[in-house]
């Protein structure tokens, strides 16, 4: 009980986060994302290795008259974010 007390009072000083700032800076990071991926061809598979959660699925695709490939894949947000806590500071639950 004790352990659950002070994970609770750890909680409560937790810092805001201001949601709008948060999407902004992770815009900002995440802009020029094609161009790493592009330049940086280890840490392209890197990310798609955390990302993605089974196997990538590719078939033939038309648009019009154009003609090319469709990938399908799953992916997961739970490797990237591992050990990071979000709070419902709304209420609410069940996906409210």
């Amino acid at each position: 009980m004790l352990v659950e007390l002070t994970r609770l009072d750890q909680l409560a000083h937790m810092p805001y986060v201001n949601e709008n700032r948060f999407v902004k800076e992770l815009r900002t990071r995440l802009g020029d994302i094609p161009g790493v991926l592009t330049r940086q061809v280890l840490l392209a598979c890197q990310m798609l290795r955390t990302l993605l959660d089974g196997h990538i699925s590719c078939g033939s695709a038309e648009e019009g008259e154009k003609r090319g490939y469709r990938f399908t894949a799953t992916g997961t947000l739970d490797r990237l974010l591992m050990g990071v806590t979000v709070i419902n500071q709304s209420g609410g639950g069940q996906g409210s």
